[in-house]
């Protein structure tokens, strides 16, 4: 009973719509820190409109929040808001991204040091001035409403505030 028109706008909204629940799903820790009204409006809607997908998979549509944080995002929590953008986004990469093959354990040694050694693609590597991974945790084990009406979690630095080393990685059986 509705126009055409109308039809296509609700098909619109609906595309909206599951974009950015993909984005609240996918940047779990962003989404809390936010709220899920202020994450749509402050870094969802503002990043789909200058970033749209490029990929059929909506599971990749946030592969490029990191650097729109860091080029956009203009807020005071900027680099805190930057390194859980990357701390979400390198568990999403973790999952999905593809296995290289090994090199080949029987060189000897010698033939070892002639090669070039690189990280399995699902390898991720952060220097960061706070334990974002055990904040992250906390975070993501109640819902983003909890996190509007309630103070976060503490996030742990060390004593001297020198940067932390974090590894981020799959496991042969597909553990993160």
């Amino acid at each position: 009973t509705i126009q055409p028109a109308e039809r296509i706008e609700i098909y619109n909204q609906q595309y909206w719509l599951r974009l950015l629940t993909t984005l609240q799903e996918n940047f779990p820790l962003v989404a809390r820190i936010f709220g899920l009204v202020d994450f749509n409006q402050t870094i969802g809607i503002p990043y789909l409109v200058k970033k749209p997908p490029n990929h059929w998979s909506l599971n990749l549509i946030g592969d490029r929040i990191p650097d729109w944080v860091k080029k956009h995002y203009k807020a005071k929590d900027k680099e805190f808001v930057y390194h859980a953008a990357k701390a979400d986004w390198a568990y999403i990469h973790c999952f999905f991204a593809p296995v290289e093959k090994p090199f080949d354990t029987t060189l000897d040694i010698g033939a070892l040091s002639e090669k070039t050694l690189n990280f399995q693609k699902h390898v991720h590597l952060f220097e960061i001035p706070y334990d974002i991974f055990e904040f992250r945790r906390l975070m993501v084990i109640k819902d983003p409403q909890h996190w509007v009406d309630n103070d976060f979690p503490e996030l742990e630095r060390n004593p001297d505030n020198s940067s932390m080393h974090f590894c981020l990685y799959r496991t042969r059986n597909n553990n993160i």
